[in-house]
């Protein structure tokens, strides 16, 4: 099991999620997220818990996700619904 350091504490992270890049999100709504550039997938972790995986998301689409000042409108926007998704079961990255 992958283990990341994201502001100086210590997660777990889910076995699907071992190739992506993990970061913490500033946001009322979205707790991680992070991309895979080699398949061009990417994950979101919600607040209250559930984890999904976005496939074929563009890189364009990703860099702009990194920036967004708001990361759960711009998931809403651009993500849920405009490339397909798959729930992962329990958290993606724990403690």
């Amino acid at each position: 099991m992958k283990k990341v350091t994201l502001l100086n504490q210590s997660f777990n992270v889910h076995d699907r999620l071992e190739q992506f890049n993990v970061n913490i999100a500033q946001s009322s709504s979205v707790s991680f997220f992070g991309s895979n550039p080699n398949t061009g997938s990417m994950f979101v972790q919600f607040k209250n818990g559930g984890t999904y995986i976005y496939s074929g998301v563009t890189p364009e689409v990703r860099k702009e996700m990194h920036a967004a000042t708001s990361i759960g409108s711009f998931i809403s926007k651009n993500l849920v619904k405009k490339f397909p998704s798959e729930k992962l079961e329990g958290k993606g990255v724990f403690s």
